[in-house]
């Protein structure tokens, strides 16, 4: 098929222990060669050897294709791997963590070819001096062996000056509406700031997208449906209002009636945490409204309470004796428990570490009940 080679590039020696030379059949019926030699890459074209059209046994035949099959997988991953390599050292370039979209990204803006996160793990795993770290769905990086992170040293500050130039060209977007296609991701709006604000240009890629992230921040942009618009157009913005006036989110396709009262919602919150199963292992957060629909036929909407987020809305002071926000067990989620219950398990590990190996053991029955004034002393 058609080769859109991306050379010369620079070749690590682990890739440079592959064989020196690989080829690829092209249509026109020659063959694209590529040579890696002092750790750079050449390509040239030839003509199929002599001989290949000549007709052979039945059994040499059928070797032969398994034979061709077995190399053309072997060039095929060759080439593929070049092209990995490729992406990662532009985006090591651009100040860019190799996450997997956007080496995913990279790859198809290089080559025109979309690859699905089976085919870029593949490659990786099978291409020498690359490794995958990290386990997140969103946070695994496909990195080469000694290449180092973009941490926090690397990062820029960030001017009044140039927030200000993102004002100005958040209200010139705004006169024209059609300049930008809103909601947009962080990575290609920041490739609109490279191109069309002469002050980005002299910034990295990665740079503009941290700027972005202070932009956020500062509420210039904001999200929408997974991607940024100006603030006043983001579901923050929109949420802060209804907030203001403690109005509900309308909730399409329910019939259920909102909670319009703490006194209300801390009743209900009561008496759910002293459900057997919940207040022995706590809530997660991201289940909190739908079990108040499940269980009380009632739809519960932060705004209606002042807040923008459920966890500030359960984080409220009004609530510091009824339950608390804590960090689950796979890091990635919080579960809301009773205070009490959080307060007694800090208790028991401090009785633990004050007394160090001394040996005691403690009732599961008197552990279900804290003592009458662990909150005052020990909180």
């Amino acid at each position: 098929g058609k080769v859109s080679p991306v050379f010369p590039i620079e070749i690590p020696p682990a890739l440079a222990c592959m064989a020196p030379v690989c080829s690829v059949s092209l249509s026109s019926g020659e063959e694209q060669c590529y040579t890696w030699s002092e750790g750079h890459c050449s390509s040239r074209r030839a003509r199929k050897r002599t001989g290949e059209g000549q007709p052979r046994s039945h059994g040499e035949s059928g070797s032969s294709q398994s034979e061709q099959s077995f190399s053309e997988e072997s060039e095929n991953l060759e080439l593929e791997s070049l092209r990995l390599h490729h992406a990662l050292v532009s985006l090591r370039e651009d100040k860019l963590e190799p996450l997997e979209l956007l080496v995913a990204r990279r790859v198809e803006e290089q080559t025109g070819v979309q690859w699905s996160r089976e085919k870029l793990l593949r490659v990786a795993t099978s291409t020498p001096g690359i490794r995958r770290h990290g386990h997140s769905s969103n946070r695994v990086l496909i990195r080469a062996d000694g290449e180092e992170s973009c941490d926090a040293a690397e990062r820029i500050s960030v001017s009044c000056d140039v927030l200000s130039e993102l004002r100005r060209f958040v209200a010139a977007c705004e006169a024209s509406p059609q300049s930008v296609p809103w909601p947009i991701t962080l990575y290609r709006l920041a490739q609109v700031l490279r191109a069309e604000v002469p002050s980005f240009g002299s910034h990295k890629l990665g740079q503009v997208c941290q700027i972005l992230q202070v932009a956020v921040d500062d509420r210039i942009f904001g999200y929408r449906d997974g991607g940024l618009v100006p603030y006043h157009a983001s579901d923050d913005y929109q949420k802060q209002n209804l907030a203001d006036r403690l109005q509900p989110i309308e909730s399409s396709g329910s019939t259920l009636q909102p909670i319009v009262s703490w006194k209300q919602f801390k009743h209900l919150l009561k008496e759910l945490l002293e459900d057997e199963g919940i207040r022995s292992n706590g809530l997660s957060l991201s289940m909190l409204k739908h079990t108040f629909r499940t269980r009380f036929r009632v739809e519960l909407s932060e705004t209606a309470l002042g807040h923008t987020k459920l966890s500030a809305l359960v984080s409220d002071p009004r609530l510091s004796g009824t339950c608390v926000l804590v960090r689950g067990t796979r890091g990635t989620e919080f579960v809301l428990k009773p205070t009490t219950r959080v307060a007694w398990q800090r208790y028991v590990v401090r009785t633990f570490l004050q007394f160090g190996s001394v040996r005691f053991s403690v009732d599961r029955r008197a552990m279900s009940e804290p003592p009458t004034r662990v909150n005052q002393v020990h909180e």
